[in-house]
């Protein structure tokens, strides 16, 4: 969780975003579903983590703009296999 908001709290931009995972040893469905429950479970630390930039590129203003199309949104766009 740590690793995860220190990430977060440097990325200016959503295309800054990239998360990538080794697809041999795990389905890019399975790295969406658990990056979306992920973030959906922790979403009020991870909100605060975000530094203001990457807030401002997502159109988050407050912790209930972190809606699950946005988390979906996020998951797309930086949930990338590797093989």
């Amino acid at each position: 969780m740590d690793q995860f908001k220190n990430y977060v709290n440097g990325i200016y931009d959503i295309n800054e975003l990239n998360y990538v995972f080794n697809s041999a040893k795990l389905s890019e469905a399975a790295a969406r579903t658990g990056m979306t429950n992920f973030i959906t479970n922790k979403k009020p630390a991870i909100f605060a983590a975000m530094s203001q930039q990457l807030k401002a590129s997502l159109e988050l203003d407050d912790i209930t703009d972190l809606t699950p199309a946005k988390i979906e949104q996020m998951v797309n766009i930086f949930v990338q296999s590797k093989p």
